[in-house]
């Protein structure tokens, strides 16, 4: 943060960016994995920092995994997700994109 908000900005954008291109790129079980290792490397950072600023014992990971499984379900079942999956849909969806 010594350079500013806007290079931090930039950052993170061009690493979300990243990812996504990498995720996207790789063969689908390959790209599970690799989303799977993200995700979690993620989760343990945010929950190092819980635990590192609030001093929370064991319902600090607790809390920390309930709010981040409510918003990824609330992503997960979105009219916008779900209109991707069903017979012919998922293949007009991904070459839509």
């Amino acid at each position: 943060m010594v350079q500013g908000v806007l290079c931090y900005l930039a950052f993170i954008v061009c690493y979300i960016a990243g990812v996504v291109a990498l995720v996207s790129q790789l063969p689908r079980q390959a790209a599970i994995i690799a989303g799977s290792v993200f995700l979690l490397v993620h989760y343990f950072a945010g929950l190092s920092w819980v635990a590192f600023h609030f001093h929370h014992d064991m319902i600090g990971p607790v809390i920390y995994a309930l709010v981040l499984s409510i918003a990824l379900m609330s992503i997960f079942k979105s009219a916008d997700w779900k209109a991707c999956f069903g017979n012919d849909k998922f293949q007009k969806c991904l070459t839509s994109r």
